[in-house]
């Protein structure tokens, strides 16, 4: 993948995040007005179900991020930008978390609830069995098969929030995995300058010890030659006299 290519799928990236957020924000509103009594649990399984399918292709997604995070270490502006991206998908699969809960404690409220107001409106098996006519039993294998749908529905309900969870973890591993790169690359970088600035001082103080040197060498050549500009006037006075 190169930088032009990364750019681009973290544009198709970020268009799919912007639209999940869309579905969440309306299944909030379903699940408000539903928890309110303007709407059926059952609808509302199904809908959260369906936006669960909608979110399975997040995987591909989050690949691209990671891919992006790695092409990064050299692009400082395409990093950034796919961290962001991360904080966003993390931020939206928080949300679709925290509604499956919600949703599953509403439908488990609403089992509870309808199995107390059926609970001694019909006999046991044993009286049905011998006592009951035909609209009873009639009633009574309706009243199983939705305990029976009911329970599917949870069932189907649990695989959800199991696939969101996985879904989440994947995400959190890949938040971890960045972390350790971006902080791998913060360390090569804070290596590199130290190693420079230790370069520069060594190199500053080269620089002293090589004009001192110089210093010192121009001093002893000067005193040289004072040496024997000295020598030379007293043997030139010697010979005069």
């Amino acid at each position: 993948m190169n930088a032009s290519n990364a750019a681009a799928e973290l544009s198709a990236t970020e268009q799919r995040i912007i639209r999940i957020k869309s579905d969440i924000d309306q299944f909030e509103e379903l699940f408000r007005r539903v928890v309110s009594g303007f709407g059926d649990t059952k609808y509302l399984n199904e809908q959260y179900h369906k936006l669960i399918l909608t979110t399975k292709d997040l995987s591909f997604h989050l690949d691209t991020i990671q891919k992006a995070i790695q092409l990064g270490s050299q692009i400082p502006d395409l990093r950034a930008r796919a961290r962001t991206l991360n904080a966003q998908a993390i931020s939206q699969l928080g949300r679709l978390q925290k509604l499956g809960n919600n949703v599953q404690q509403h439908a488990k409220s609403e089992t509870k609830v309808e199995s107390l107001n059926t609970e001694g409106k019909y006999p046991s098996v044993n009286d049905f069995a011998f006592s009951q006519g035909p609209l009873e039993q009639k009633q009574i294998t309706m009243e199983s098969k939705a305990d029976i749908q009911r329970a599917h529905d949870m069932e189907q309900l649990e695989s959800d929030i199991v696939q969101v969870n996985e879904l989440f973890t994947t995400l959190a591993t890949y938040i971890h995995d960045q972390g350790t790169l971006v902080d791998s690359i913060g360390d090569n970088i804070e290596v590199a300058y130290e190693q420079v600035q230790s370069g520069t001082e060594q190199l500053t103080t080269a620089t002293k010890h090589r004009k001192s040197a110089r210093r010192k060498k121009c001093i002893c050549l000067g005193l040289v030659v004072l040496i024997l500009f000295i020598i030379g006037l007293a043997i030139g006075l010697s010979l005069k006299q």
